[in-house]
């Protein structure tokens, strides 16, 4: 497979649909949604409150009822109104059963661990115009931040380019560097963060997870993702990308122009200040954010079966993932 030779969605079209307002989208995106998304322009107002109507029938939900934030679950779902429905709740049910983490959730909080530059959003797109979310869990030190750290700024880091408009129509993709991952790393992947990050990826969050790269993995990644591999979807394992040491197969997907040169690229070192600053900027929309969920006592929440919550089951899924 050739070298990606560069971003086929034009950047520049992509900067008026950034902004977390605005839900205009270029007309090349526009057309990329009607054709993938079954999203139109002009049913856009009805399908959003047909959305808000079924949300407002939870009456054990405060959710979030503003259009930016429902047209996030219509796109997530091709614009299936019971599917982004399930997915609201999934979305809060999560926050819920992980309330610990949740409730405090806010970069602030976490300023010291993305001052270690652990996780960076690209500021260039792939070719599908896909954002690129970089992890590097082999940079990570155990003694200094716990796993729910890196989970809380990874869901932080979601959240947050689960805002832009063409984040949401293109998707986004992962690129994980194992470079110094080790044992001391790996005996801190438990049974309990799996699932979580897991349920995060298949069924919660409103985006369209287009692919995981994983590089410089050593062999002892292997054991622990052999515990991770029973709980993923088939769809989902297809789109796992496996590079180990070979930095020519990592870039017949991205453009060496856009990567940073640990990873082969020509783009300035790792580094998380700009994403730091972005998310310390928006400071108070988190704070917000998490005012918004299922109250402690919500059946569903502390009742497994949620037999009395219509709709939705807590650990089902709608099988349409939107991102086929």
């Amino acid at each position: 497979m050739a070298e990606c030779a560069g971003d086929i969605i034009d950047s520049n079209q992509m900067k008026g649909c950034l902004g977390v307002i605005d839900i205009q989208l270029p007309h090349e995106l526009k057309k990329k949604a009607e054709e993938e998304l079954q999203e139109k322009e002009e049913w856009r107002d009805r399908d959003i409150a047909a959305l808000r109507d079924l949300v407002s029938e939870d009456t054990e939900l405060n959710s979030r009822l503003d259009d930016e934030f429902l047209l996030r679950f219509l796109r997530a779902r091709k614009f299936d109104y019971d599917c982004s429905f399930q997915m609201v709740q999934q979305y809060y049910w999560t926050r819920a059963q992980n309330r610990h983490l949740f409730d405090g959730l806010r970069p602030s909080a976490y300023q010291r661990v993305f001052e270690r530059d652990l996780q960076l959003v690209l500021p260039q797109r792939d070719h599908n115009g896909c954002r690129i979310f970089i992890f590097r869990p082999g940079a990570w030190d155990p003694s200094t931040c716990s796993m729910d750290d890196i989970f809380c700024t990874n869901v932080l880091c979601l959240e947050h380019v689960a805002r832009e408009q063409a984040t949401q129509v293109c998707g986004v993709v992962a690129i994980q560097d194992f470079t110094g991952f080790g044992f001391h790393h790996m005996r801190h992947f438990t049974t309990e963060h799996i699932r979580r990050m897991i349920s995060i990826l298949q069924g919660s969050f409103p985006l369209r997870f287009k692919g995981f790269h994983f590089v410089f993995e050593p062999k002892i990644f292997y054991w622990a993702f052999a515990a991770v591999k029973p709980f993923l979807s088939k769809k989902l394992a297809d789109r796992l990308f496996f590079h180990g040491s070979n930095l020519k197969s990592l870039h017949a997907h991205f453009s060496r122009a856009i990567l940073p040169r640990e990873l082969g690229g020509s783009a300035p070192s790792y580094c998380s200040a700009d994403l730091l600053q972005q998310l310390l900027r928006d400071e108070q929309y988190f704070v917000e954010h998490n005012r918004h969920g299922y109250g402690v006592s919500a059946a569903g929440v502390t009742d497994a079966a949620a037999s009395s919550r219509a709709r939705f089951y807590p650990g089902t899924f709608c099988m349409q993932t939107g991102d086929d």
